[in-house]
């Protein structure tokens, strides 16, 4: 019996949703890492960005996989089955999950990160994200550390219907372990490329408990973002709100492209693309210089000599 199902002895007042569907917590092999767990959890912290004041609904959510524990099963929905999904981070304070905080990102941070997670996928190892209002395609043929080729914005929730990415500061929601993962992908990549979290100017934060959502009276957590946005959604069975369809099957956050040609490969650099193409092309100018001195010095070689006698050259 799962514990989505109703128990024996069970208060129905204590039902507050149904899913026709069990969301797992690992990506199907065909999903180039996409999980609809992580889709419903990602979304859920951009419904709750935005019913605390004085925030607004952020531009993007992204979720880790390290904070899921159990799959959200099919069936009728608890209080504690939606917190047995991450239950990691309780305080006395704010009860169950990690609490949630947001911060402004540049679009350059955006792709680090979209390519940290392309690397988590294709090796099998490190910490895969989930996005809300994010999707983002790869390329096979582009620069190692480099493949993610273009990132895509939505800004309605349950939105398939994505646009292109300009320069600029977004407005990011996540909890305190992702973003921890957040902050540690520099390890991964040896500190060639680092991320900071800045507020809506572009200023680094000057305290940690700055960009925490809502107050230890009334703080928005992992958990409660999904008990408000799942109780959000219209009546299924029973007088309970059940899940939508929409989050049954991956919905495209993740594309992976083999790349049909090599026109796009600098496109989009992020800083260790631009540090090897810097490096390609100051090795290049390198050994056109080496080589234009060895033809010299070969030239000169075979450069017969000249001998004048009484004003007469002879070779």
């Amino acid at each position: 019996v799962s514990i989505a199902e109703p128990l024996e002895g069970q208060a129905e007042e204590l039902y507050i949703a149904y899913s026709p569907y069990t969301l797992y917590t690992e990506p199907a092999s065909d999903s180039n890492g996409e999980l609809p767990l992580g889709n419903l959890i990602a979304d859920s912290y951009r419904y709750a960005s935005a019913l605390y004041a004085p925030y607004e609904q952020a531009d993007i959510a992204i979720v880790s996989s390290s904070i899921l524990h159990d799959p959200l099963f099919k069936g009728v929905q608890t209080e504690e089955s939606i917190e047995l999904v991450m239950p990691y981070g309780r305080t006395e304070e704010s009860g169950a999950g990690y609490r949630l905080i947001g911060f402004h990102l540049t679009l350059s941070e955006l792709f680090l990160i979209a390519e940290s997670d392309l690397l988590a996928e294709s090796t099998g190892e490190g910490t895969r994200f989930y996005f809300s209002g994010l999707s983002y395609s790869s390329e096979d043929n582009r620069l190692p550390y480099n493949k993610v080729a273009d990132i895509g914005l939505a800004k309605e929730l349950m939105s398939d219907k994505y646009e292109p990415a300009e320069d600029g500061l977004y407005y990011v929601v996540t909890d305190k372990k992702t973003a921890e993962d957040i902050l540690a992908i520099g390890e991964r990549v040896h500190g060639l490329w680092s991320i900071s979290f800045k507020t809506m100017t572009g200023a680094a934060f000057s305290d940690d408990a700055a960009y925490y959502i809502g107050d230890e009276a009334a703080s928005a957590t992992g958990v409660s973002a999904l008990k408000s946005y799942i109780t959000s959604f219209p009546i299924y069975t029973q007088g309970l709100p059940g899940v939508p369809k929409y989050y049954s099957e991956v919905r495209d956050r993740k594309l992976r492209e083999s790349g049909s040609s090599y026109s796009g490969i600098l496109r989009n650099l992020n800083p260790i693309g631009k540090l090897m193409v810097g490096a390609a092309i100051f090795a290049l100018v390198i050994l056109t210089v080496l080589l234009y001195l060895a033809i010299k010095k070969i030239a000169l070689k075979r450069r017969p000599k000249i001998i004048y006698v009484n004003n007469i050259k002879y070779r």
